[in-house]
């Protein structure tokens, strides 16, 4: 199991949006590179992959750039890394018998991870980012 740069990339983009909502005003590209370390010329592809998914919503013009497509809570992890890496776990079968147990706890594996990522929403993770940030603003 791998988690590519390209998926990070996708979440740490989401994780960036789904601070900022409520607000409609849209994040610039150029905003959500720096605010969490993403090559831009990255950063432009898997948004326009998560565009198409309509996990975003691109706003043209001057103060342009993208909002959430939906509210944090109703974007998952599993379904960001299904539209950006595709399956976690690939389960190539064999027409072996021998393999049939085998390739069916691999497919079972393959399963369970699906369903815990799908457990993990987008709006979950900033309260987690929220939860870290003022713990380390806090001085002795």
């Amino acid at each position: 199991m791998r988690i590519s740069a390209r998926c990070d990339y996708a979440c740490k983009a989401l994780v960036a949006l789904a601070l900022h909502w409520p607000s409609e005003e849209p994040l610039s590209i150029q905003t959500i590179s720096e605010s969490r370390d993403i090559p831009l010329r990255y950063l432009v592809q898997i948004l326009i992959q998560l565009k198409r998914a309509g996990i975003v919503i691109s706003v043209r013009g001057k103060s342009g750039g993208y909002v959430l497509g939906k509210a944090p809570q109703k974007i998952t992890l599993g379904e960001v890394v299904r539209n950006v890496q595709g399956p976690l776990l690939t389960v190539e079968q064999e027409n072996n018998k021998q393999d049939v147990i085998l390739n069916a706890m691999w497919s079972d594996i393959a399963h369970f991870l699906d369903h815990e990522m799908d457990k993990v929403n987008f709006e979950s993770l900033t309260k987690r980012y929220k939860k870290r940030e003022s713990a380390e603003m806090y001085y002795i």
